[in-house]
């Protein structure tokens, strides 16, 4: 009797989004806050201000070469925890 190789089931990676790429530093981004700061309302400035952050550290970070995807990560989302899972 012949046995037959039973492939695991994978499924296709989700088609990449098509990104554009531009340099923007962040003074301008937050400059763009600034203005449309009204509209958000404080909250929601905090919010964009707090993502705008975090991407202007993530890429100095990467620019730098000194930091590992796993470093980064445990930077941005800190240490994992086993009852986490």
């Amino acid at each position: 009797m012949a046995r037959t190789k039973h492939r695991k089931k994978t499924t296709p990676p989700s088609p990449r989004p098509d990104l554009r790429h531009k340099e923007i530093g962040a003074e301008v981004l937050h400059g763009h806050l600034d203005r449309a700061r009204a509209v958000l309302g404080e909250e929601g400035y905090e919010d964009l201000r707090t993502a705008v952050d975090t991407l202007a550290f993530v890429n100095q970070e990467l620019e730098s070469k000194r930091t590992s995807i796993q470093r980064l990560k445990f930077m941005l989302f800190g240490p994992v925890n086993r009852q986490n899972y």
